[in-house]
């Protein structure tokens, strides 16, 4: 199996796989086709979950079971790769995600402009699997990562998603690590709708207005920029994935009349900054450790993006962007490292 930490390692796997895929007619074409391969391997990885409760969908190559009370899914979704060359390369990567019936019926009453959502978190299934760091992929085209693949992942499933799952299920223990600031869900949009879906506008002020002190500052100055832009009157109809957290975080504070406290920082002014004319100083970000560490995950993922990772805005669209965090799956805490550059990446 192969770890894929960051961009420039993701580029190469795609170099080297394009490489390898402009020289397939060269292959043996008596070996078994990548597509039966990759399909024998979901099928076992499924027969040994459908044993606990799993269901599996053959044609999406996608497993999925629910909560006793029908309001949460844990679903898990199988990927390839279209440069897979017969007897030498076929992809397998796994990504799973969570979803919420309570958090779709909430924000789609209460979207953000446009936008709603029911994914609580969706991150690759190599943020649950020691040894490493990144997404991973193996090679079904060898024997010994095939086994591996196959073991691995229902191992993993069994042992660790499965009890994450019953954490997401508890509302006391996400909205109490979420306080601490411990916990994110996919994006601080999937955390203030969650927390406001359950009536605590206090902590979800309070969770907005420390994510500004902890990121880049950037985010911070689009905050403030977008602030300005509001009181101008430019105030968007329409949700935009990718207008950035600063813009995001400001929309979230309008429309949900939310009351965020901006940090005080040291400013010198700047005669053409549109930030109050002022040019702040940057932020140290004081969680520069505990981000590259992940919840359950103060996680990811990656999204993420994941996202793995919007595990599914992107792999329902495939994880958007990584988040860091930590929660109890058991006896002990699984640590989930942050991975906001390769959660993107999480259903390749």
């Amino acid at each position: 199996m192969k770890w894929i930490k960051n961009i420039e390692e993701f580029t190469e796997h795609i170099f080297s796989n394009k490489e390898r895929a402009a020289k397939r007619h060269l292959n043996n074409t008596e070996v078994e086709k990548p597509r039966e391969i990759f399909d024998r391997a979901c099928q076992l990885i499924a027969d040994e979950l459908t044993t606990i409760g799993f269901q599996y969908f053959q044609r999406q190559h996608r497993i999925k079971i629910e909560s006793a009370d029908r309001k949460y899914t844990l679903n898990v979704s199988f990927s390839s790769n279209r440069d897979n060359v017969a007897g030498q390369y076929i992809e397998l990567s796994s990504v799973f995600y969570i979803e919420s019936n309570d958090l779709k019926k909430f924000s789609k009453k209460n979207p953000l402009l446009t936008y709603w959502n029911e994914t609580m978190i969706g991150r690759d299934i190599g943020t649950l699997i020691d040894g490493g760091e990144g997404n991973l992929v193996w090679n079904l085209a060898d024997k010994k990562e095939f086994d591996n693949a196959v073991t691995t992942i229902s191992k993993t499933v069994k042992e660790r998603l499965v009890n994450l799952f019953k954490d997401f299920q508890d509302t006391e223990l996400m909205i109490s690590q979420i306080e601490k600031n411990n916990f994110e869900l996919n994006t601080p949009m999937t955390t203030v709708q969650y927390l406001l879906m359950l009536n605590h506008k206090t902590i979800a002020e309070k969770y907005l207005s420390e994510f500004l002190t902890r990121k880049p500052d950037k985010i911070l100055s689009d905050y403030k920029k977008a602030i300005i832009a509001f009181q101008n009157g430019e105030i968007p109809t329409e949700f935009v994935h990718g207008m950035g957290y600063g813009h995001e975080i400001a929309l979230l504070e309008k429309v949900y009349e939310l009351k965020i406290t901006v940090p005080n920082t040291k400013a010198s002014c700047g005669r053409n900054d549109p930030a109050r004319k002022c040019r702040l100083n940057r932020i140290p970000d004081s969680t520069s450790v505990k981000n590259k560490m992940i919840y359950m995950e103060k996680a990811t993922a990656s999204t993420s993006s994941a996202a793995i990772v919007e595990v599914k805005e992107k792999s329902k669209e495939r994880t958007k962007n990584a988040v860091s965090g930590r929660f109890s799956t058991g006896a002990q805490p699984i640590m989930i490292r942050k991975q906001a550059e390769t959660a993107v990446f999480a259903t390749v």
